[in-house]
């Protein structure tokens, strides 16, 4: 029964990778890239909400390209909880991301419906409700002088938005489809159009036991982010849990960068993990010393569960 059950999540898993890698063919990205992006899965997949069981903050940092002067930094907060018949759930999600003049903050509701499937699987379906304010100060840049497209700053405005998402889940395999944005805004509050892009998320991944290494698991993890007019970003991940307690691994992601994670459970409901990434695509580590990221994670778990009997690992 045990070989069985590990059979089960190895074949999920694999069948999970294959379908988010054969996305790749299409095409995503220019909103903010995460080195550990199984961190922020609430920001972009309304129905995660609720699926670690318990009442969950997460808070997140990431310095990119540390000592280019403007380069990006983004900050986020998600908190969400099953409601009383766990059928339900909610979350909320905010982050601001600033690059150089420009900076954006956002906030949005996650409701989510939980359906069992059999005794292995959970199907939620999810939607997101909010939106973000977009300031760019153009007259900061210098070397710009008397050109009128940075003549005057571009007032802040905030721009509404909704999104939705599916997540498949058992306790050793995952696979979610979102779209966190459907609305197309006109970002700037003149003549000149600027819309927003339409972008989509595959992510999948999952544990898979190691047999007679009973301390050891490995813990794959696959992105895709498919934005309209942007090349496709693909994210790979591969760590190593030791122990329930340790996580060691590495990253990669698709013409841009590789990195290492390391994590730590210093108790069953408290976890932190440091990531650290060089980009290789256009050689920019020779300019700037990599990028940065931290989180810490809170699960508050009901009191008849035991999480160092069966830990949430996603």
């Amino acid at each position: 029964m045990i070989h069985y059950k590990r059979s089960f999540i190895r074949r999920g898993i694999a069948l999970g990778l294959f379908c988010t890698l054969g996305l790749s063919v299409a095409s995503a990205q220019q909103e903010p890239v995460y080195t550990n992006f199984t961190q922020n899965t609430l920001n972009v997949n309304p129905a995660y909400a609720g699926s670690r069981d318990a009442l969950t903050l997460t808070v997140l940092h990431r310095s990119q390209w540390v000592g280019v002067e403007g380069a990006p930094m983004t900050q986020t907060l998600t908190l969400h909880t099953p409601l009383i018949s766990e059928r339900l759930g909610v979350g909320f999600s905010v982050m601001n991301d600033k690059i150089g003049p420009s900076n954006t903050s956002q906030a949005y509701i996650d409701l989510a419906y939980r359906q069992p499937l059999g005794d292995q699987f959970k199907l939620s379906i999810g939607i997101k409700g909010g939106g973000r304010i977009f300031q760019n100060n153009l007259t900061d840049l210098d070397g710009v002088a008397g050109d009128v497209a940075f003549a005057e700053d571009e007032s802040s405005r905030f721009l509404p938005n909704v999104g939705a998402g599916l997540y498949l889940s058992s306790q050793g395999f995952y696979f979610g489809l979102s779209a966190p944005r459907l609305l197309k805004n006109n970002l700037r509050n003149n003549a000149t159009s600027r819309e927003e892009s339409l972008t989509y998320h595959v992510i999948t991944g999952g544990v898979i036991p190691m047999g007679k290494l009973s301390n050891i698991k490995l813990n794959p993890a696959a992105m895709v982010q498919v934005e309209s007019g942007s090349p496709v970003a693909m994210h790979l991940m591969m760590n190593l849990i030791i122990k329930d307690k340790f996580e060691v691994g590495g990253m990669w992601r698709s013409g841009d960068a590789v990195g290492g994670l390391i994590g730590w459970n210093i108790l069953p409901s408290l976890k932190l993990g440091y990531s650290f990434d060089y980009s290789y695509g256009f050689q920019s580590f020779t300019y700037n010393g990599g990028s940065h990221e931290a989180f810490l994670r809170f699960d508050w778990f009901k009191r008849n569960r035991i999480p160092a009997v069966t830990p949430r690992y996603f």
